[in-house]
C-alpha cells in the first residue's frame, strides 16, 4: 500500500507528463490509467516493483517466474538446474544460463520476475 506523501509523488509525476503531453495511449481508459499509474510509481519506488532476484538467491531445484522477453520460452514458471557451467533452466535451445541475464555480477537477473526456494509453497 502507498503512503499518502507516495500518493501525492506519484500524482504529481501524472500531473507533470498530463501537462508535458507525454501519454503513450489513452490514460482516460480505465486500463491504460492503471497501467501508468504502476508505471509511475515503481519508476519512483522501485521496491514496489518485481522482486529483485539475483544468481545468488537462487539454488538447484529452486522455481523462477520468467518475463515475456526471452525468444527461446515462453513467460511463465521453469525449474532450475545446475551442471558444470553453473545454472539454468531448460528452453526451446536446449539451456539457459542463467549467468547470462546478470547484466552485470552481483546485479538483478534481467526477465526474472519472482524466485521460489526449492520446497517452498508456490
Amino acid at each position: 500500500m502507498l503512503t499518502h506523501e507516495q500518493l501525492t509523488a506519484v500524482f504529481a509525476e501524472w500531473d507533470r507528463r498530463a501537462d508535458a503531453g507525454g501519454w503513450e495511449g489513452n490514460a482516460r481508459v480505465p486500463e491504460e490509467s492503471a497501467r501508468v499509474f504502476n508505471e509511475i510509481a515503481i519508476a519512483l519506488f522501485p521496491a514496489l516493483g518485481p522482486a529483485r532476484v539475483k544468481l545468488g538467491d537462487i539454488r538447484p531445484g529452486d522455481r523462477i517466474e520468467l518475463d515475456g522477453g526471452f525468444d527461446c520460452i515462453a513467460a511463465g514458471i521453469v525449474d532450475v538446474h545446475s551442471d558444470e557451467g553453473g545454472l539454468y533452466f531448460d528452453c526451446r535451445q536446449g539451456r539457459h544460463a542463467l549467468a547470462r541475464q546478470e547484466d552485470e555480477p552481483g546485479a538483478p537477473l534481467v526477465g526474472v520476475i519472482s524466485h521460489t526456494p526449492h520446497g517452498a509453497a508456490s
